[in-house]
């Protein structure tokens, strides 16, 4: 359900991978926020109003949950220094949801 949200949120962007990172990356847990990687192609745009689309679709959609939402280009020089940073530091506990396979 997580992915078909996003993905009907971000109908004018190119998505490459949705991902689950954190305490909820290990199933074998429950409790705390959901922490979702969102991997565009390209420039994602207005990361904030993309963001604030999905977490507002998530809500309505799954209820009222707590969802931490980070958003990247493939193309690391697209992203801040610190983007990049975040996502090297999450990057090996990253389950991918869903990917475009490119």
């Amino acid at each position: 359900m997580i992915v078909a949200v996003i993905r009907a949120a971000l109908t004018s962007q190119s998505i490459r991978s949705i991902g689950v990172y954190g305490s909820r990356a290990d199933l074998l847990k429950s409790g705390g926020d959901i922490d979702l990687l969102v991997e565009v192609d390209g420039d994602p745009g207005d990361r904030f109003i993309a963001i604030q689309k999905i977490r507002s679709d998530l809500c309505r959609n799954l209820g009222e949950q707590k969802f931490d939402i980070f958003m990247i280009s493939a193309d690391s020089a697209r992203n801040s220094d610190r983007e990049n940073q975040f996502y090297k530091l999450i990057s090996s506990e990253i389950k991918i949801l869903w990917s475009s396979g490119g």
